[in-house]
């Protein structure tokens, strides 16, 4: 998530996803954004803190950071 703003139908369809497979079913969600800069990204803050909230109980969070390399070596 991150890559296009989503827009007020977009996010309620997400949450309705997230909250459907809540304490259900595994999703995976890949973003270079941190949880704090997901306001950006959503139309409705209420509703980022609601997909978060769900997301975040009972989960393992993983943190990859970024290695630049030059592909000209490669």
């Amino acid at each position: 998530m991150g890559y296009l703003p989503l827009n007020d139908g977009d996010e309620r369809l997400i949450f309705q996803l997230i909250d459907k497979r809540y304490e259900k079913k595994s999703t995976i969600i890949t973003t270079n954004l941190n949880f704090n800069e997901w306001s950006k990204l959503f139309y409705d803050e209420k509703v980022a803190a609601a997909i978060i909230d769900r997301l975040l109980h009972h989960a393992t969070v993983y943190l990859l950071l970024e290695i630049h390399t030059d592909l000209k070596s490669i």
